[in-house]
C-alpha cells in the first residue's frame, strides 16, 4: 500500500507502516491525554486492581515499556529523545488522569512515567500485603 498523494520520499510501504506502528514511540493520531480509560481509578485502597487494569491498557497501547523501565532516559542529543519525551508525557497524562485527585497531586511533579509508576507501587502495594496477611491469618484460625 503506497500513498499516492504524497511525494516519493514520503511514500511508505505497508511493511514500513507496520514497523512504524509497532514502535513504542509511535503515537496514533487519535491518541490524547484522555484516550485511556479504566475502572476503577486509583484510590487509597485499590492499588492492585488499578495497577493490573492500567498495565493491560498500557500493553494494548504498546506503552508499558515506559513504566516498567525497559526504555530508559535518553540524553537530549539522542535521535529518539523527542519521541521519548512525547510518549513519556502522554503516558504520564494517562496515569495521572486515572488517579484520584489527592493522590495525583502528590505525583504530578515527577518527571518520568516510570517514576510515577514506581512511586505509586512503592506507596500502595505494601498496604495490601498487610491486609492479605491479616486475611490469611483469619482464614487459618477459622473452625
Amino acid at each position: 500500500m503506497v500513498c499516492n498523494n504524497a511525494s516519493p520520499a514520503a511514500q511508505l510501504t505497508a511493511n514500513q507502516i507496520s514497523e512504524l506502528q509497532a514502535s513504542p514511540f509511535y503515537i496514533h493520531p487519535s491518541e490524547s491525554p484522555t484516550s485511556v480509560t479504566i475502572t476503577p481509578i486509583l484510590t487509597y485502597s485499590n492499588y492492585h486492581v488499578w495497577a493490573r487494569s492500567m498495565k493491560r491498557a498500557l500493553i494494548l497501547k504498546n506503552k508499558f515499556c515506559f513504566v516498567n523501565g525497559t526504555i530508559g532516559i535518553l540524553p537530549p542529543q539522542d535521535l529518539n529523545y523527542d519521541a521519548l519525551e512525547r510518549c513519556n508525557n502522554l503516558v504520564q497524562s494517562w496515569l495521572i488522569s486515572l488517579i484520584s485527585l489527592p493522590i495525583a497531586q502528590t505525583v504530578v511533579f515527577l518527571e518520568n512515567a516510570v517514576d510515577v509508576w514506581n512511586e505509586l507501587r512503592q506507596r500502595f502495594s505494601k498496604a495490601d500485603c498487610i491486609r492479605i496477611a491479616d486475611l490469611q491469618n483469619s482464614i487459618s484460625t477459622l473452625r
